[in-house]
């Protein structure tokens, strides 16, 4: 229990393909190679939609096995105090949070998100990190402007709510 979002930091017997790293570059191109070539000067274009993204998004339902677990719950707890905040410029930070049974206490580690990238047309928004030398490529998907889910399987996510201004 609890261990479907425990991110491993330690290094893998197998090297991990750059997949996502090359997902990402690819939609920043696409989107920046459209968004500079479909309008002229004197076509009236819409203005172009804006990220859902931005901004500070906190960590409020974990549901396992397709049941809410109860924030009573000190593992629970720790895990609802996971926090991303997503700049304009298309970087950010997340507080990852972990149990450690071990000591009973809820650890906490702040990472720099070098980059994130989304696709609304499929819902999906992508990050990008590195810590302690190694990338790490992780998709979310978007329920919608306000709610996206980190998935582990079809019955278990962690809900995270965008903190209105």
């Amino acid at each position: 229990m609890f261990n479907y979002f425990y991110i491993s930091f330690f290094p893998r017997k197998t090297p991990k393909p750059k997949i996502m790293k090359k997902l990402l570059v690819l939609f920043l191109f696409a989107g920046l190679t459209f968004g500079a070539t479909s309008c002229k000067k004197d076509d009236s274009c819409p203005e172009p939609e804006k990220p859902w993204a931005p901004g500070t998004w906190n960590a409020t339902k974990y549901v396992e096995s397709g049941q809410e677990q109860d924030a009573n719950n000190p593992a629970v707890a720790c895990i609802l105090t996971h926090q991303m905040i997503f700049n304009e410029e298309g970087n950010g930070n997340w507080n990852y949070h972990y149990y450690d049974n071990n000591s009973s206490s809820c650890e906490t580690i702040p990472l720099t998100l070098d980059s994130w990238a989304e696709n609304k047309d499929k819902k999906i928004l992508f990050i990008h990190f590195t810590y302690n030398g190694r990338d790490y490529d992780f998709s979310f998907t978007y329920m919608d402007e306000t709610h996206f889910r980190w998935i582990a399987n079809s019955n278990t996510y962690l809900e995270f709510t965008k903190q209105e201004d």
